[in-house]
């Protein structure tokens, strides 16, 4: 894996910390230099979700892993045939529980956008691209309940032309 700033990693074992192990952070710094007298943190990465949201540790190589793509492995993602701008694929529930396709979560930052506070409704699935090129015609079925965004938390942001999923570029 070629870690670079910017890039997210998944905290594979961190015992100062156990909760976050399993979550999702984005490297902030990366530490060059090795010092054999002292224990040097080569990666700084800030945790993304969950209780330690926003802080920042030190971890070693051994301690972080690029996430799996789950079933997203040898497709594009969603968030990324979308392009999905970074402050809303942090958030989606579709980029952090990547073992499900988006279509079967509830709360995904298109479904909100389109059908409300709950982000329930399948009838946006049903005419957008990622679905359309990844389900192969099989019925949509929500697996994942109550991990979703909270609507209310992005209405200010809904109306921006920039976070729009309306102004997403077609493919």
């Amino acid at each position: 894996m070629r870690m670079r700033i910017g890039s997210v990693v998944e905290i594979k074992k961190y015992d100062a910390v156990p909760g976050v192990v399993g979550e999702y952070a984005e490297i902030v710094d990366l530490q060059m230099q090795e010092f054999e007298k002292y224990r040097v943190y080569p990666i700084f990465a800030k945790i993304l979700f969950g209780e330690q949201k926003g802080k920042i540790y030190g971890f070693q190589y051994d301690e972080v892993a690029e996430p799996a793509l789950g079933c997203w492995e040898e497709k594009m993602p969603c968030w990324e045939m979308l392009r999905c701008p970074e402050a809303i694929r942090n958030e989606c529930p579709a980029f952090r529980y990547r073992s499900l396709l988006c279509w079967e979560i509830e709360g995904t930052y298109s479904k909100l956008y389109d059908y409300g506070a709950k982000g329930d409704s399948i009838d946006i699935c049903q005419g957008c691209r990622v679905y359309k090129r990844w389900s192969h015609g099989e019925s949509i079925q929500i697996k994942l309940f109550g991990k979703g965004l909270n609507a209310p938390r992005y209405s200010s942001v809904k109306g921006s032309p920039s976070l729009r999923a309306s102004s997403y570029p077609s493919q």
